[in-house]
């Protein structure tokens, strides 16, 4: 059953940031908040995405079982989906 949540949980922790970082966008868009201090918190919450998305790799690589491989491989996948969707913080318009 552990090995299951390895698998899935660097998609929870992305899930989970995907909905902080874009709900923090709209929220800041919407009553109308800086945008430099709106990209500053937008950034602090990928950085910590990023921080956040090698924890279940480090899980996957000190854990060694049947099914390591593949939580190591889906943490890989999740970590690199946390960089490429939420770098847009990074260059695009926010509001």
């Amino acid at each position: 059953m552990i090995q299951i949540v390895r698998i899935i949980l660097g998609f929870v922790l992305w899930s989970g940031f995907f909905l902080l970082i874009y709900g923090a966008q709209a929220t800041g868009c919407a009553i109308g908040i800086d945008p430099a201090r709106l990209r500053l918190v937008l950034i602090a919450a990928l950085g910590l995405g990023v921080v956040a998305g090698v924890w279940p790799i480090v899980l996957a690589r000190r854990h060694a079982s049947p099914l390591s491989n593949s939580a190591l491989l889906a943490s890989y996948a999740a970590l690199g989906a946390t960089v490429l969707v939420f770098s847009g913080v990074l260059w695009m318009k926010l509001c």
